[in-house]
């Protein structure tokens, strides 16, 4: 991973350069009702909160993981996913792409058995209906895995580009930040809501430490 050389700044003004060698992301996770629309609504001040932001979203293209090209001719599109599937099936239909992939998150993936509200399995139903996705399920803190899965989406890709939507768990999204750091095809996209609901889901689940450790040799950057 690329991250050499920052300007830190303090209240003073700038102060020298400095180099990462390594970066720590630690991510908590917390526990979504699938079954509840509007969690808001609800007396209980404890428990399950809705997966349902508010507001309308926008993409944002990260910049420092665009693609080399930015406007390709054909893309297929990599999307992992959390919850609040029709909303994440808007952000999909921007782009006509030639193959799709879904990652789910393993220990919460939507399927038959799983309780959700009418509408998401709506959106779900429709997701997997297109005969040219493939669909993976991917445990939360399995970063390599997913970056592994992306690299081979990309390198099997025939299309220009591929547009990579970060639309689900925090974790999923920093894999497919370290994809695009390896793959100059791949972009990366994450949605922007204008805000969330009141009710915040308390970081209850295990919490994962990932280490990213960047690959140069740290004397080549400092001037003698």
């Amino acid at each position: 991973m690329e991250i050499n050389k920052l300007t830190l700044c303090s209240s003073s003004g700038p102060v020298s350069p400095a180099i990462i060698a390594v970066m720590d992301c630690v991510y908590v996770a917390g526990s979504y009702d699938h079954t509840d629309a509007d969690a808001v609504k609800s007396t209980s001040a404890t428990g399950n909160r809705t997966l349902v932001a508010t507001g309308d979203w926008r993409p944002e293209l990260i910049p420092y993981l665009k693609a080399a090209e930015l406007m390709p001719a054909s893309n297929d599109l990599l999307v992992t996913l959390g919850g609040e599937l029709g909303m994440a099936r808007s952000f999909m239909d921007r782009i006509e792409p030639d193959r799709t992939m879904l990652i789910f998150i393993a220990e919460d993936a939507p399927g038959p058995e799983r309780d959700m509200v009418p509408s998401e399995r709506i959106a779900f139903k429709n997701l997997l209906n297109d005969a040219q996705s493939l669909t993976h399920e991917i445990s939360l803190g399995n970063v390599i895995g997913v970056a592994e899965q992306a690299i081979s989406f990309v390198r099997a890709s025939s299309c220009g580009g591929v547009s990579g939507m970060a639309l689900g768990a925090k974790s999923h999204a920093l894999a497919l930040a370290i994809a695009a750091l390896s793959e100059s095809r791949l972009e990366v996209v994450v949605r922007v809501p204008t805000g969330y609901k009141g009710l915040d889901v308390e970081p209850s689940g295990p919490i994962h430490l990932f280490e990213l450790s960047d690959r140069f040799e740290p004397c080549s950057y400092i001037e003698t």
